[in-house]
């Protein structure tokens, strides 16, 4: 399986573009990762549900050996080994990079998706998605760890980088 990551800051369209992209190809599968983390707090009994809503509430992220072991589940029911897997909205920090890279080895590409502040804040106000974490205080939590941690992360990248 070849990994290319898709990246952005949180309302850029990753979900969006990944699923477009994903419906061109049959050999292309994506895999958002906010998205299982969301299904999974839908379960209220859920082991993670119960320990972290509150903590992803107010927009922080799951500690990364919880995130990580979510990956390697969901990379584990991929059995078809012949596709390009887009992964949505991992690695978010060098420490998750690291442990991909030891794990997956280097992604075969990175998209970048950017977009002007101005226009990422009006759609993140303007949204319905009913997620718990789309608030005032959770949004510029999300937004400030995606250019403080995130986005200097994606620039070490920047050579397998392809920015939309």
């Amino acid at each position: 399986m070849k990994i290319v990551l898709l990246a952005g800051a949180p309302g850029s369209g990753k979900s969006t573009q990944g699923a477009a992209l994903m419906n061109l190809n049959a050999y292309i599968k994506h895999l958002s990762l906010g998205e299982v983390v969301r299904d999974i707090l839908k379960n209220s009994e859920h082991p993670i549900n119960c320990k972290y809503q509150a903590l992803i509430n107010a927009g922080n992220l799951l500690p990364d050996e919880i995130i990580f072991a979510i990956l390697d589940s969901e990379l584990a029911k991929i059995a078809d080994q012949n596709i390009v897997l887009l992964l949505d909205g991992y690695p978010r920090t060098t420490a998750q990079y690291e442990q991909f890279k030891a794990k997956c080895g280097l992604p075969e590409g990175l998209i970048h998706l950017e977009i002007d502040e101005d226009s990422l804040n009006r759609r993140l106000q303007s949204r319905e998605s009913g997620r718990s974490d789309d608030n005032e205080k959770a949004i510029a939590k999300r937004l400030d760890f995606y250019r403080t941690t995130t986005k200097p992360l994606l620039d070490t990248m920047n050579g397998a980088t392809m920015h939309v």
